[in-house]
This record gives C-alpha cells, sequence and structure tokens, in this order.
C-alpha cells in the first residue's frame, strides 16, 4: 500500500500524518539510508496510514524507505511504544536496512518516544515469492537469530563471516572449526567458540546451521554428520566430488528432516537478480540465450589444484556458477544435451586440471546456456552476464559496472579480488561481497530455517550442475555432444572423465 506519496528525492524530513516531524538519521544502513521519522516529545504521534488512526502520543512514528526518484515511499507505523519497530530493505534486490544508532551494534535499535531502547530487526513473512522486496509488507514478521557455525578459515569462510556482520542480522556467528586457523579466525571475526575439530563444532547444542566452507573432498563425510547431529547445512560448490556422494548427502538431508542448501552466490547478487526479473517481465522476449562468464587468473587455496581433492579443474572450481546461473535464469529447464571445450593453457606446471572451459548446454524448451570460466586471464576477476531474447537483450557487468575507475601511480590497498596490482588504471571495487549476493543468500536461507521462505536453491540443484559438469568433462573427451537422458559411466571425481 502507498501510504506516504512518493519519495522523488525530496529531502529526507518529509511530513508524516500531516505533521513535520523530527528526522534522525540511524547508522549502519545497508545501501542508502532508511529514515526514521518520530514526532516532537509530547505530540501527536498518531496521524493516518492506510485511512486509519495511529499510534498513540510518544510512540514512534514511521519508518520511511529510499529509493530511487520518483518511486513510492513506504510507510509504516510501528504500534504502541515499547513495540519493535519495523524493519525495511532499502530498495536494492535481497537487502534488508540494518538499522541502528551510531555506533550501535548491526542489529540496531531505535529509541521510542519515552526514549527506550526498542529492537529493531524485522523479516518478511512466509510466503514471501522473491529475493527483493516482498509485496505486502504488512506481513513481515519478527525472526529469531539463526545460529551459524562454520567450517573452514579460509577465503570463502571469511568473505561469509565478513558480509554476515556487515549485512546479515538475521545470523548470529556462534562457532568456528579449523585445524590450522580456528582461534585467530574467531578472534578477527568475534566468533565467541573455536574448535580444531569439525565435530565438536557440530555437536555444540546453539548451532543450528552448520557452514560448509571447506575443499570439495570433505563435503559429503562433514555434510552427513552433520545432518546426523540435527543441524541444516549450507554447503558450498560444487556439492560433492561425484553424483553417489551428491545423493549420500541429499538423502541424508531429508531423512533428518533438515535443510541441505547449495550455496550458490550468483542467485543473489542484486544486479543479476535485477537481470532475471527483467527477462522474465518479458522485457526481453521470449529469452533463447544466457552467457555467464566468471575468469581471473587462479584460485585462492593451494588444493584447487590438487584434482584428487577438488574434482576438476576451472569446471569444477567456477562452472559451477555459470551453470547455475544460466539455469536459474532461464527458469531451470529440462536439460537436452551437453557439449564442452576444455584446455590447460597457462597453469600446466600447477595442475592436471583445465584451466580454461566452454560449455554449451541445450534445453528441451529449445534455450541455451554458455557458461565460459577461466583460471588463465589475468587483471581481476571478471564475472558478466547477457542474456538475449526475442525482442531485447541486457549485459551485465557484476563488479567493473559497480567499481571506481581510478587511476594511481603509487598503488593502493585492494582494487577487486585477484586484481595482481593496484598502479595504473584500475577498477576499485567497494562493498564487493554485497555485489556478490554472499549475504542475501546467507539471510535467504537463516529465513527458510525459520520457515518464512521457500529455498530458491537446494542439493538437488547441486547436483543437477554437478551431472552437468560430468557430461562437459566426457564432451571435451570424447568430441561429441552429450545427449540426455544422461547416465554417466563409472567415475571418481569428474575430471577422471576428461583425463581417462
Amino acid at each position: 500500500m502507498d501510504a506516504g506519496g512518493t519519495w522523488g528525492g525530496r529531502q529526507a524530513g518529509g511530513t508524516w500524518g500531516g505533521r513535520r516531524g523530527r528526522r534522525r538519521y540511524l547508522g549502519r544502513p545497508a545501501g542508502t539510508p532508511a529514515v526514521l521519522f518520530e514526532t516532537e516529545p509530547g505530540g501527536d504521534a498518531g496521524g493516518t496510514w492506510g485511512g486509519r488512526r495511529g499510534g498513540q502520543a510518544g510512540t514512534p512514528a514511521v519508518l520511511f524507505e529510499t529509493g530511487p526518484a520518483g518511486t513510492p515511499a513506504v510507510l509504516f507505523e510501528t504500534g504502541l511504544a515499547g513495540t519493535p519497530a519495523v524493519l525495511f530493505e532499502t530498495g536494492l534486490a535481497g537487502t534488508p536496512a540494518v538499522l541502528g544508532e551510531a555506533g550501535g551494534d548491526a542489529g540496531g535499535t531505535f529509541r521510542d518516544g519515552a526514549r527506550r531502547e526498542v529492537p529493531t530487526v524485522h523479516f518478511r513473512a512466509k510466503g514471501a515469492k522473491s529475493i527483493g522486496r516482498p509485496a505486502n509488507r504488512a506481513n513481515e514478521i519478527a525472526m529469531d537469530k539463526a545460529r551459524l557455525g562454520i567450517v573452514g578459515s579460509g577465503f570463502v569462510a571469511s568473505i561469509h563471516a565478513e558480509s554476515i556482520r556487515k549485512h546479515a542480522p538475521e545470523i548470529e556467528i556462534v562457532a568456528v572449526a579449523s585445524p590450522t586457523k580456528a582461534e585467530r579466525f574467531a578472534k578477527e571475526h568475534s566468533i565467541p567458540h573455536a574448535f580444531t575439530d569439525y565435530r565438536s563444532l557440530i555437536e555444540l547444542p546453539q548451532v543450528e546451521i552448520v557452514l560448509l566452507a571447506v575443499p570439495n573432498d570433505l563435503h559429503c563425510q562433514m555434510a552427513v554428520d552433520a545432518f546426523a547431529a540435527g543441524k541444516h547445512v549450507v554447503c558450498e560448490k560444487p556439492l560433492a566430488l561425484n553424483l553417489s556422494q551428491a545423493d549420500q548427502m541429499i538423502e541424508a538431508g531429508k531423512n533428518a528432516k533438515k535443510h541441505l542448501f547449495y550455496a550458490e552466490e550468483l542467485l543473489f547478487a542484486p544486479k543479476y537478480v535485477r537481470a532475471k526479473q527483467l527477462a522474465d517481465s518479458g522485457a526481453l522476449g521470449d529469452v533463447f540465450l544466457v552467457k555467464q562468464w566468471e575468469e581471473h587468473d587462479g584460485p585462492h587455496e593451494p588444493w584447487f589444484w590438487d584434482v584428487s581433492r577438488s574434482g576438476g579443474g576451472v569446471l569444477m572450481d567456477m562452472g559451477c556458477h555459470s551453470i547455475e546461473y544460466g539455469r536459474w535464469a532461464l527458469g531451470r529447464p529440462r536439460v537436452k544435451s551437453v557439449s564442452a571445450t576444455l584446455g590447460i593453457y597457462v597453469h600446466r606446471e600447477k595442475t592436471r586440471g583445465d584451466d580454461h572451459s566452454i560449455v554449451v548446454i541445450e534445453y528441451e524448451n529449445g534455450a541455451v546456456s554458455v557458461a565460459e570460466n577461466s583460471w588463465a586471464k589475468p587483471g581481476g576477476v571478471d564475472d558478466r552476464v547477457e542474456i538475449y531474447g526475442s525482442k531485447g537483450n541486457l549485459r551485465a557487468d557484476l563488479l567493473r559496472g559497480s567499481s571506481i575507475l581510478t587511476f594511481s601511480e603509487v598503488g593502493y590497498d585492494y582494487a577487486v579480488e585477484k586484481a595482481g596490482r593496484t598502479q595504473g588504471w584500475t577498477f576499485a571495487i567497494y562493498e564487493e561481497a554485497w555485489n556478490y549476493g554472499f549475504p542475501q543468500e546467507m539471510s535467504h536461507f537463516a529465513r527458510c530455517v525459520r520457515g518464512l521462505e521457500e529455498p530458491i536453491v537446494t542439493g538437488e540443484d547441486g547436483r543437477e550442475v554437478l551431472k552437468i559438469i560430468v557430461a562437459a568433462y566426457q564432451s571435451a573427451r570424447e568430441g561429441r555432444r552429450i545427449e540426455w537422458p544422461y547416465d554417466p559411466p563409472a567415475f571418481e571425481r569428474p575430471i577422471d572423465l576428461w583425463l581417462g
């Protein structure tokens, strides 16, 4: 319901209920700031909302959601003094605004008319169908924080921990497990419990969700153990080393009646979410092609180079992203065939795994997706999407389109993931994890655990991506298109079908 006219770029003071309120800017917003309007002490805190009289004298008034000029301002009263304030998104898909007084914690509080601190963390109700804004904000309801344990202490574990702290008030990280850096990781991210053995973490009663940010060969056993301990599991990509392991993980989750979430952050990246929304709206006509590229000059951790642990090269590492985004953007149609070309062009001395891959997936509905991935492209991460339709097309550059074009003779601290240098012309990224979709992804999973949303990506999706990767390795070796239905030959790791 539009009860506040339009934001229209006007000054933040605005009016509520026909009165001019005293405005207070709250700290730590995600994206553009949300603004709290509060009446003067002793004044009329009523006014109207949706045609009704609201509140009592001294009651905190409303939250206005900011947004592009001309978009409707969303106006909601907060109820009686002492009741929680309503927290809205900032207009950027999947990111809840995090309100808090300057210097306060990320969850934050504001003070009501009696100057008492009141919690401000509220989320959407069950049934919201979009990672963006819910259609009916009146249905947003309170949610207890989901308690997370992280297994792993490398790059992806760090980016999750930092993005959750900054942008995911739905989640509290209560423990970390790592055989090498648990104590240091816990100290860096203010995590109360640290273990060297993951089994100690999954036995911790406070942990509800286990995030597996570990080498690929450890996914299956750790997930099965976590399910046996009654935990939900978030598994970083790829789901497993082979389809048998994937089936074990899925079955263990079903038996435990717990979620197996497949962590594919590109489905939550705000720019890529918007790209899919445009395609789904009919803006491009009938969509027939999705291309996704993710390329840089090599992985973060040494184990990626070891195909006995990783299961493959760049196709296993980054092809997961491109394949699943293409499936999702097209509505996950049934696969018709897979063909691929792979090679080792730059890193032959480091790995037996492919360092550049091109995969073409044809679907039964006639659409096609192309996944191109590289460990052989220096200059920082290059992550792009193109979508083609009968009446239009779009192109989205995930990072460079959101970066600051910078020239520096002396260099600076950090440009973007995998940027080898910061001298000369560079693309300086900001809020990198948020642009990738990491906090939005984890917030969604937390809301699913609370029963507020249905998962948009699951272990079954991870299995289908893995099956496509297996077919791609076989296609590259045999030089032919692999047709569906597909029953793969026996293998231990997908790359075995390429290396022989």
